[in-house]
């Protein structure tokens, strides 16, 4: 598990997996959805059995009270953007824990990203890299659920769930970086990976 700040020697062009080709953004976007009722289903689950007495939770946004309905809408919106910044900023942890270089992050409108210009990653690096967010949050938000007061349990589910299911593209891109040949190194350049193997591959 390592990084380089140059190419190693003897290192050739192997291919890119970009994740904004308009059939793969389209393919994503349907998976990310399957990820996002899966998810629900097993943390639902989950927190199920770890607060055996909470009873079922149902995420309700109209109950007849427009100003609730406001309210609860409001509510997820600032959920998500504490999801997007919390799950970039944990990529930025990765990349800075591998180069000890400051990442960076790139925003735009919904969309966030963080990379590391520069740097040349192995496979088992790029992983944690890549998954670091959809664990981390996923375990620490479990760790939470037999802790905090009932009323935080719904929004816990949801950011939890939204989170793992904004991972697909995470997912997507570690899944084509563990297929390498042997010896590969990747670069990350936010939504494309490029990926280089040694002159004998």
């Amino acid at each position: 598990m390592r990084a380089y700040r140059d190419l190693p020697p003897g290192y050739h062009l192997y291919g890119e997996f970009n994740l904004e080709n308009s059939r793969l953004l389209l393919a994503m976007n349907l998976l990310g959805l399957g990820l996002l009722v899966a998810a629900g289903w097993l943390f639902g689950v989950l927190i199920g059995a770890l607060r055996p007495h909470t009873g079922e939770f149902v995420l309700i946004l109209w109950n007849g009270n427009t100003a609730w309905m406001i309210g609860q809408i409001l509510a997820l919106a600032g959920l998500l953007v504490v999801m997007i910044v919390l799950h970039e900023g944990l990529h930025g942890l990765a990349f800075w824990l591998f180069t000890h270089d400051r990442p960076q992050f790139t925003f735009k409108g919904w969309y966030a990203s963080a990379s590391a210009p520069g740097w040349y990653f192995t496979p088992s690096a790029y992983l944690i890299i890549g998954l670091l967010p959809l664990v981390g949050i996923s375990l620490l938000g479990l760790a939470l659920v037999p802790f905090v007061p009932e009323s935080w349990v719904v929004p816990l589910w949801a950011f939890m769930t939204i989170n793992a299911a904004g991972a697909i593209g995470d997912l997507i891109m570690v899944g084509w970086t563990l297929r390498l040949p042997r010896g590969a190194v990747v670069q990350d350049y936010h939504t494309r990976t490029v990926a280089y193997v040694p002159e004998q591959s």
